[in-house]
């Protein structure tokens, strides 16, 4: 009896120590399955996120709505995947600025001008854009000269009359230009930049760089919890766009396109974001114009 006794003893302990052991393979075997489940819908939310980053340049570079993409939530594999363009994105995302049929030109010893660099609203109409500062640097400039040198106007053509600025600006100054709003894709050219010096226009090599403030724009130096600027365009900041004219040189038009990839599969929702630097230009300084230049993962 005893021996009896201690023997089923030993089967209850096993059974328990086998009981356990099978719960904590069965648990790592679903931990598992559930990490490999969330490793595959990432893998798709990312391609989704790529996905709609491709969709937008599609729409762009065949002008549907007027060489505007749109913005929304598309449907892929409804109800579970989809792949959202968000309408969070900083103003400046939006700012398609092409300096390549731009051209600075002496006029006299008293006026130089930039001429022809264009603007373009690559997203909807809503909620669309709004400039409201410009900041002008050019390079070239004497010591002796520098005080002497300004923009003296900033006219943006026939179809934003009220935004012309009349004033002067040295070289890195702000310009406090009337709130202008780009609502439409309309391409706004004939743009004009006036300076105070004709000479300006005769010195080779020589830069300007435009820097844009959004209306979206909190602080100087952008907004607030934006990520950083791109290695492929050093000079994107938060809420702003930087476009150069390069004598002689290349000259580029890029915007930003954002994504984001989800797949909508219980008992979790994988989510990826994408952002990629499209450079649209017909600059025959550049081998490919238009492609695009830089994909990030966010």
């Amino acid at each position: 009896m005893n021996r009896s006794g201690w023997t089923l003893v030993a089967l209850i302990v096993l059974l328990a120590v086998a009981l356990i052991t099978l719960a904590g393979i069965g648990s790592g075997v679903a931990e598992g399955m559930r990490g490999g489940l969330l490793n595959v819908n990432q893998t798709k939310a990312v391609y989704l996120a790529y996905a709609g980053v491709m969709d937008a340049i599609a729409s762009y570079q065949a002008a549907r709505g007027g060489n505007a993409y749109t913005l929304g939530e598309v449907p892929v594999v409804a109800p579970s995947e989809v792949f959202i363009r968000p309408l969070t994105s900083p103003q400046r995302d939006f700012l398609l600025v092409d300096m390549s049929p731009a051209s600075l030109r002496y006029d006299s010893p008293t006026q130089a001008r930039l001429i022809n660099w264009r603007l373009r609203n690559v997203g909807p109409a809503s909620p669309g854009v709004t400039m409201t500062k410009l900041v002008v640097a050019w390079t070239q400039t004497s010591i002796s000269q520098e005080k002497s040198e300004w923009v003296t106007q900033v006219s943006f053509g026939p179809l934003l009359p009220s935004c012309t600025w009349t004033g002067k600006a040295r070289s890195g100054e702000e310009i406090d230009i009337p709130d202008c709003a780009l609502s439409t894709n309309n391409l706004i050219g004939s743009t004009q930049m006036f300076f105070n010096r004709g000479d300006i226009a005769l010195r080779l090599p020589m830069t300007v760089t435009i820097r844009f403030i959004m209306g979206d724009a909190t602080a100087p130096s952008g907004c607030v919890g934006a990520p950083p600027a791109s290695e492929a365009d050093p000079l994107l900041e938060n809420c702003q766009r930087t476009a150069q004219f390069v004598s002689g040189g290349p000259r580029v038009g890029l915007f930003t396109v954002r994504s984001i990839g989800e797949v909508r599969e219980p008992p979790f929702t994988a989510r990826r974001s994408v952002r990629a630097e499209y450079r649209a230009t017909s600059s025959t300084f550049i081998a490919f114009p238009n492609t695009l230049i830089s994909w990030i993962e966010e």
